[in-house]
């Protein structure tokens, strides 16, 4: 599949770009969907940003930052839900295949949601937890199965806790989900198996969070920063988690307090950008202690996160 490596994000800025994204490898993508702002991209290799010189066009709506959720899959951004600020919180999805660059409107969730977290798993997009059109927190869960003839959203197992806020990603064929909000920060975490369409409760992280980013990395999921109001509002912890042992073990702590962050994998390393930190984090392998990377800009904290694969 074609891929870039590289990371989005939107600021303001005058004028077309001086170039594109290489093409080939992999690509991390944040964006914030304030609409007057402007995509950005990161050239993980210089740590330097720049304009696209093909501008990636606007959203046709304005979705209030921190309120939907994006995810990627076969070479096109989804955004689910969110608020407007005139008409509240919506139920709609909205579509940027990366060869057109354009804007598409999509199949409707099956209710208003914001504050989800969402991920693709084999052809499919998972909309998970998050709030409904009357602000109350939700353990839904609904699928949009993108091999089917008629796309359309259904409902599936819902989760055991509430949860708005949460980090999740795949490992195993099964989605994992991390912390989030009840009103107060979570530390418990959830395993789906779309197999068997149940939820499992597993083992808790020591520190409740929300906000936080996760990735796999060496057959484990680590789960980085976040925020916890009780504990020192932004966190710099990492926890490691073993599927297989359904076990944490204490990571390396992050050089900065950081929420709403990413992690993926640059050149066989784990890598940490975006969020409320300026600068990006790599993982040493053989220290085992995350080195800073600096670039000319930063990407605003309010913005969406994710990672394409």
């Amino acid at each position: 599949s074609s891929m870039l490596n590289c990371l989005f994000y939107k600021k303001t800025m005058e004028g077309p770009g001086t170039g594109e994204p290489p093409k080939g490898v992999k690509t991390v993508v944040s964006m914030d969907p304030i609409r007057e702002e402007r995509w950005r991209w990161l050239n993980l290799e210089t740590w330097e940003w720049d304009d696209f010189q093909k501008p990636i066009p606007f959203l046709p709506v304005y979705i209030a930052v921190n309120t939907s959720c994006a995810t990627f899959c076969n070479d096109c951004i989804y955004i689910l839900g969110g608020r407007d600020e005139k008409d509240g919180i919506q139920q709609w999805c909205w579509t940027l295949p990366l060869g057109t660059r354009e804007w598409q409107r999509g199949p409707d969730l099956t209710g208003k949601r914001a504050k989800m977290c969402s991920i693709a798993l084999n052809n499919k997009i998972y909309s998970i937890g998050g709030i409904d059109g009357a602000e109350k927190d939700v353990r839904t869960v609904e699928v949009l199965d993108l091999s089917a003839a008629t796309k359309q959203w259904k409902q599936i197992a819902s989760m055991n806790h509430v949860r708005k806020f949460a980090a999740c990603t795949v490992f195993g064929g099964c989605i994992y989900v991390f912390g989030g909000s009840d009103g107060e920060p979570l530390n418990t975490a959830e395993k789906y198996d779309p197999q068997t369409d149940t939820w499992t409760i597993i083992s808790s992280m020591t520190v409740a969070r929300f906000s936080a980013a996760v990735g796999v990395y060496g057959n484990k999921i680590y789960v980085a920063g976040g925020l916890n109001i009780g504990q020192g509002v932004f966190q710099s912890v990492v926890e490691v988690y073993d599927p297989e042992t359904d076990s944490w073990d204490e990571g390396p702590e992050l050089c900065m307090e950081r929420f709403e962050g990413t992690l993926f994998i640059h050149q066989g390393q784990l890598a940490m950008a975006g969020g409320s930190a300026c600068p990006a984090e790599v993982l040493d392998k053989e220290s085992n202690t995350w080195e800073l990377k600096l670039s000319n800009d930063s990407p605003k904290y309010s913005a969406i996160y994710f990672a394409i694969y």
